[in-house]
């Protein structure tokens, strides 16, 4: 049986609305609209092609045709009028959101609190939280405190301030805070953590990340971190050896927008160094453990008196580039490796920071001999820890310098000592 060109436009037409039915019968009263609309020309289309005069020349017609193009066309520009209408709706809509958030913006930042952080040691009377780090309350402990001052310098109040507190890499999400406090502009205040550190812990070394969290009377949430460091020194003069806990903390970024839901976690390159830390730590231990305690002394005298009769990293940098502000240093030996009898290879570790988490470190490996007290120079490397405000210029002459320094080493010891 074959179909008619009227059944075929027909089914043509109904297919068409049953689609454009599914697709915009649910977008908005508009739409359905454009739809009965649609019904209505297609209805009359098919009237049209029922009811025209059918005496066999129908086909040939040309106000036949010309009937059905004035139907189509019709449709047609109502679509296009429709599409037309959504399209200028959809760049006002967008125009609105755009001047609301622009809006909201502005008087975002007209009520901005911005919170400058200063930490110290000082012994104050203050209420605050006590941490307790590797111990219990029953222990002896040493005692430190940490003292925050915050200060608002920016143009609005801020609002339920916290914090959270982070030992190495340990995060149980635990806060603490006042949610009624408010921080007017120009007002300040110190919050104060307390910590205790066993006595018998005299190697800790531990990160410590402060994070705290507030809001501006608009509700709008922002975090901002303070990274430090917890630890013990110890400290010899005349024979009497005492050990000083140590810490201090600082912010090095400015203030993050966050959403309600917002959950800080440590970044990955954090937890990675961390434990790298702790892994390292764990392996100076066992090779302590392989060496007397009066090996080790005697290898530290003489390496002491290396560093005293050579030039440390920090005169180095000093005296060669004038554009590197230096903020701290430290050293240490490191690595203890019998090599053959009375002779052990350690490293020996220069440390200085540029800024906070931006570092320069030189690590020189020696042979030292307990028997004889002599020292040979093998090795000494300089490394750049996430360098911003040293450039590659800069770290080559680094570099240069201290292939210089490690050359005019080996060739003084080589006259004095014979290995």
């Amino acid at each position: 049986m074959e179909i008619s060109i009227i059944e075929w436009l027909i089914l043509i037409v109904l297919t068409f609305t049953a689609v454009f039915y599914i697709i915009f019968s649910k977008q908005g009263k508009e739409n359905k609209v454009l739809i009965i609309l649609t019904w209505i020309a297609c209805i009359g289309t098919m009237l049209f092609l029922f009811h025209f005069p059918s005496d066999g020349k129908k086909l040939s017609s040309e106000n036949y045709f010309l009937g059905i193009a004035q139907m189509l066309g019709g449709l047609l520009t109502v679509i296009g009028v429709y599409l037309t209408i959504k399209q200028e709706e959809k760049i006002r809509k967008s125009d609105e959101k755009n001047y609301d958030n622009k809006i909201k913006e502005q008087l975002r930042l007209e009520n901005l609190p911005v919170l400058k952080f200063s930490t110290n040691n000082d012994e104050i009377s203050n209420s605050g939280v006590i941490k307790y780090i590797d111990c219990t309350e029953e222990e002896d402990t040493y005692h430190k405190q940490l003292n925050i001052n915050i200060k608002n310098v920016g143009l609005g109040s801020a609002q339920n301030i916290y914090f959270q507190i982070i030992i190495g890499i340990e995060n149980n999400d635990s806060k603490m805070g006042n949610v009624n406090q408010i921080l007017e502009p120009k007002d300040e205040f110190t919050e104060t953590i307390y910590f205790r550190i066993p006595k018998e812990k005299n190697d800790l070394n531990k990160r410590i990340t402060i994070v705290v969290f507030y809001s501006d009377l608009l509700n709008n949430n922002y975090v901002q971190v303070l990274d430090g460091n917890i630890g013990i020194t110890r400290c010899e003069s005349d024979g009497i050896v005492e050990y000083n806990p140590g810490i201090y903390a600082s912010a090095n970024n400015s203030y993050e927008r966050i959403g309600e839901n917002y959950k800080y976690e440590l970044p990955e390159e954090v937890v990675e160094s961390e434990k790298n830390r702790i892994e390292y730590e764990k392996k100076q231990e066992e090779i302590r453990k392989r060496i007397t305690d009066e090996k080790i002394e005697k290898i530290n005298e003489i390496t002491s008196e290396y560093f005293l009769q050579s030039k440390y990293l920090e005169d180095i940098i000093k005296e060669q580039i004038k554009t590197i502000t230096i903020c701290s240093g430290c050293g240490d030996t490191e690595d203890y490796e019998l090599v053959r009898k009375n002779i052990y290879r350690v490293k020996l570790m220069e440390m200085i920071g540029i800024s906070q988490n931006e570092d320069i470190k030189c690590v020189t490996d020696v042979l030292v001999n307990i028997q004889t007290g002599n020292i040979k120079t093998i090795n000494k490397k300089v490394y750049f820890v996430k360098p911003k405000k040293i450039n590659k210029f800069i770290q080559m002459k680094i570099k240069r310098i201290i292939k210089k320094e490690l050359k005019k080493q080996q060739k003084k010891e080589k006259k004095l000592y014979n290995f």
